[in-house]
């Protein structure tokens, strides 16, 4: 392991010596942690928003949420080193209007599906966590499901989204440490938070 000096001395040298358009070691270093945080913050987006949508969905209707929820908790037991070919096999094929699929679109894929699921969990927990007295009195006052919604449960949703979004990232953390090879089904920090959700 050299010593640190001369770690922090090759930062400034050439990458490629004779390059026609030189670039240091520390600025090639610097413009791949600033690609990479970009796809992680993208998966994040991505995944948080269809997270709480399909949260949206599964509250509004106890039907989707019987029909979905089984499927979304069982996409976690599949291995992630299963879905990452399949999805940049798949991509590899899309061409639109002259786009082609980039292979940095599959990763910001399989991003978004590891920060998915823990949102979308969280997110009707917090949606349905309000008690029925509060609900209650809303229907009572001929509020709306959208009024309830912006004014009960979206506020009431956060206690329970904030830590659902931390656990997203750290899932996303762990992508890029090399856990893709890591079985889903031995991630337990995910089981205990999968429980039968009442609607009120």
């Amino acid at each position: 392991m050299p010593h640190v000096w001369t770690v922090l001395a090759r930062l400034g040298a050439p990458e490629v010596a004779g390059a026609a358009e030189p670039r240091s070691v520390g600025a090639a270093i610097a413009s791949g942690a600033l690609f990479t945080l970009g796809l992680a913050l993208g998966g994040l987006v991505l995944g948080g928003l269809a997270g709480m949508l399909l949260a949206l969905l599964m509250q509004r209707f106890a039907v989707a949420e019987k029909a979905v929820l089984p499927y979304v908790i069982a996409s976690q037991t599949v291995p992630l080193i299963a879905i990452a070919p399949l999805v940049a096999g798949w991509g590899g094929k899309i061409a639109i209007a002259g786009w082609a699929w980039e292979p940095w679109a599959s990763v910001m894929v399989i991003s978004s599906y590891l920060a998915f699921f823990p949102i979308s969990v969280g997110m009707l927990r917090g949606l349905t966590s309000p008690r029925k007295a509060d609900v209650e009195m809303f229907r009572s006052l001929a509020a709306g499901w959208w009024t309830t919604l912006l004014r009960l449960r979206l506020p009431a949703s956060v206690p329970h989204l904030v830590p659902a979004v931390r656990l997203a990232a750290g899932r996303r953390r762990g992508d890029r440490r090399g856990d893709l090879h890591r079985d889903p089904r031995r991630d337990r920090t995910i089981d205990h938070r999968v429980r039968p959700v009442r609607h009120r």
